[in-house]
């Protein structure tokens, strides 16, 4: 009897430390998985569906749990089923968020939990809402930086290995940073964020080291933001940023805001520069915001049929110039301050503008699709881009002039400001 109370002993021990290993395989694998798939993440001729992702908001109804849960399932539902790859969800420290030296992060972390349960990929900037700490900041900027250094630390250290990518300080060179001045160029300030956006690259790599950083997150690159940078790489912005992140929105006074403005202000050679003077290797630039607006906004207003043709062509536009992560903003309307959402309506029922079908069309019609080359045509104003998949082509083709026929290989295509494709 006793022999038998042994081996079932025995037996149990063997069974749990199978068990165990089992569970630590798995956890190994999945680690394992993350670092690959990060690795990967900026691959520049990545197919077109692996670079797009769209910005979601989930703070509408931060304050009133279900109302929240299904406002930021709603949008993170669309966006799985429009096709898109990546998920920008912001981690904003408002003052009924921030208890103390402790951030709350129950609204962030069920966004974060259901986007990942979805195959979404987060993208991850920090900002905050507290216009009452710009007389502190002005007196002791030392004593805010610190305050966002611990809170930024701790939502780092608590979500460690969950596969997100990170990305600075939203639009320091702006408004945003803290709402104090305007004034990008000032030594001051530029100091402060990089010193902040330094913080938070470094934490990073110490207890999330198998992630991308994501430095940068300029508002923009006007001329003084070219300043900006370069000024910010002095005081050393791209020691530990693994892509440099931009918001391009093109303005309606140039050109009526076309994307292919994009090709003539392309930033890419600049920031080279900058990554050669910071002893960088190099330093692929990405655009985590980029829209349109169907009401006025600080950059102008454009019909629905226009914003559904320049969401579309801005995606293809920055793939031409090989930037390996895309965000539209936004997904909504419902939430944001102002109408650049691919959906009107509210919360669940959204519903698509053109710019979603449009949108959602380009990226089943392109999905592991990957840019080859763009065909030169007589009128600069007209596009056939060629896509491959396998052994596969496909054409891409619009005009951001007049509609018009052009004949290619044989048959006349018709080009309009929205993307049309033909399969070869």
């Amino acid at each position: 009897m006793k022999n038998k109370k042994h081996i079932f002993i025995f037996l149990l021990l063997i069974l749990c430390l199978l068990g165990g290993l089992y569970v630590v395989k798995a956890q190994l694998t999945t680690a394992k998985e993350n670092v690959v798939s990060a690795k990967n993440e900026l691959r520049k001729n990545k197919s077109i569906s692996q670079k797009v992702g769209v910005f979601v908001w989930p703070y509408k109804n931060y304050q009133k749990e279900e109302r929240n849960h299904t406002y930021i399932d709603a949008q993170l539902k669309i966006a799985k089923k429009d096709g898109f790859r990546y998920v920008v969800i912001p981690v904003v420290f408002y003052r009924s968020l921030v208890h103390g030296k402790k951030y709350d992060d129950q609204v962030f972390k069920y966004a974060i939990t259901r986007a990942r349960n979805l195959g979404l990929h987060p993208i991850v900037p920090f900002s905050t809402s507290n216009s009452r700490e710009n007389r502190v900041y002005q007196t002791d900027h030392k004593q805010i930086v610190n305050k966002y250094k611990s809170l930024v630390s701790q939502v780092i250290r608590t979500y460690a290995g969950q596969g997100i990518i990170w990305e600075g300080w939203n639009e320091p060179n702006s408004l945003f940073w803290f709402d104090q001045s305007q004034d990008g160029l000032d030594d001051h300030l530029v100091k402060a964020w990089v010193e902040l956006d330094n913080y938070i690259g470094k934490t990073i790599k110490a207890y999330d080291a198998h992630s991308i950083y994501l430095t940068g997150n300029f508002s923009g690159f006007s001329q003084d933001n070219q300043k900006v940078l370069s000024r910010a790489t002095l005081y050393g912005l791209l020691k530990y940023g693994d892509a440099i992140a931009n918001h391009p929105y093109q303005f309606q006074t140039t050109n009526n805001g076309n994307p292919e403005n994009l090709f003539t202000n392309d930033q890419q050679a600049f920031v080279n520069d900058s990554v050669q003077a910071a002893k960088r290797k190099s330093l692929p630039l990405v655009t985590t915001e980029i829209g349109y607006s169907t009401t006025p906004s600080f950059q102008g207003k454009w019909s629905q049929d226009e914003q559904a043709a320049f969401e579309a062509r801005s995606v293809l536009v920055l793939d031409m110039m090989r930037q390996p992560i895309i965000v539209l903003y936004s997904l909504v309307d419902d939430g944001n301050a102002g109408d650049w959402g691919l959906y009107s309506g509210s919360s669940p029922n959204f519903k698509e503008k053109k710019s979603a079908v449009i949108v959602r069309k380009m990226l089943k019609e392109l999905d592991g699709y990957h840019f080859v080359k763009q065909h030169v045509l007589h009128d600069k104003d007209d596009f056939i881009v060629v896509y491959k998949k396998k052994n596969r082509l496909k054409y891409v083709y619009w005009t951001s002039g007049t509609s018009k026929t052009v004949l290619f290989k044989g048959k006349n295509l018709v080009l309009t400001k929205t993307p049309s494709y033909l399969n070869q």
